[in-house]
């Protein structure tokens, strides 16, 4: 669908109690809610039912600022919060569209999915703050397409089990910041490069108590050995990296002997690399969750 066409969101709704695990679509035209006029108190009511059955949301592109203040002015007239069962957020997003996803930014929100392209400093500031603040409970969060220049902070996602960054920047401050989300246990870095030199390590160690999984995808990641030997995994089971990204042997040597010390569940002898190919962990589309 290309955005000169109706918006549309394309909605999950679970379609009974008895087949709870089928689910069907459902497509919703916002425009006879919010593309033309102001939107009336039953167009309003019958928005507020249709938004509050769904589960996952897929967005093909954004919805117009007036589009937006119409929905804003309609919930002050009369009430109410769309998306509150909301669990699933897939948006692509560019510059001046996250109002969009502040929308549907809910508390019930448990995965998000952002491919992100232009966003300028203050918009990265609000996916790094605000967005946490209004949906605490994002346990599996994916970003990518954020640019090179572009520092991405996650400490205050707190409940975050499950990261994939893709096509971003990762220095000594991003992952410090990872220190801060205790049940973090699968890392995904797709594309991603690295300085890790400056402004340098602010500490001597960055611990995850809980990662199990970290899997590098990236040729231009070129600090990978730096990152593991600053870090202390106790329970990291699975460390994988593609051909591309493989360091040197004399590198992998050192990282196997810190990580029989501080790693012990991890099969020293079996530091996997992911096949030439494998798309089994494909951005947005992981092997154990799939969106």
């Amino acid at each position: 669908m290309s955005c000169g066409e109706p918006v549309m969101f394309h909605f999950k709704v679970p379609s009974s109690p008895l087949l709870a695990q089928v689910c069907h679509t459902e497509v919703i035209s916002l425009r006879p809610y919010v593309e033309v006029g102001d939107i009336e108190e039953d167009g309003w009511s019958r928005f507020l039912f249709l938004s509050n059955k769904i589960t996952k949301i897929i967005v093909d592109c954004g919805l117009h600022y007036a589009s937006l203040e119409r929905i804003k002015l309609a919930k002050q007239a009369f009430g109410g919060e769309p998306f509150s069962q909301l669990q699933t957020l897939r948006k692509g997003v560019e510059d001046g569209e996250l109002g969009g996803v502040s929308l549907v930014t809910v508390p019930s929100l448990k995965r998000v999915f952002l491919p992100c392209f232009s966003l300028p400093a203050n918009d990265m500031t609000w996916v790094a703050n605000s967005m946490p603040v209004m949906a605490p409970n994002i346990a599996h969060f994916g970003i990518e397409e954020l640019g090179w220049d572009h520092n991405m902070e996650i400490s205050r996602y707190s409940a975050l089990e499950h990261l994939e960054l893709g096509w971003g920047y990762v220095n000594t401050r991003f992952w410090e910041s990872l220190a801060s989300c205790q049940i973090l246990r699968k890392i995904v870095l797709t594309g991603c490069v690295d300085n890790l030199e400056n402004p340098g390590w602010r500490v001597d160690s960055v611990y995850f108590p809980a990662l199990r999984t970290l899997k590098i995808r990236s040729s231009r990641l070129r600090g990978l050995p730096k990152l593991i030997l600053r870090s202390r995994m106790p329970i990291l089971e699975c460390l994988y990296w593609d051909a591309a990204s493989v360091p040197p042997n004399h590198t992998i040597d050192a990282m196997a002997a810190q990580l029989k010390q501080y790693s012990p569940k991890l099969d020293t002898d079996m530091l996997y690399h992911i096949p030439t190919g494998d798309s089994s962990d494909s951005f947005g589309d992981s092997d154990d969750d799939r969106w």
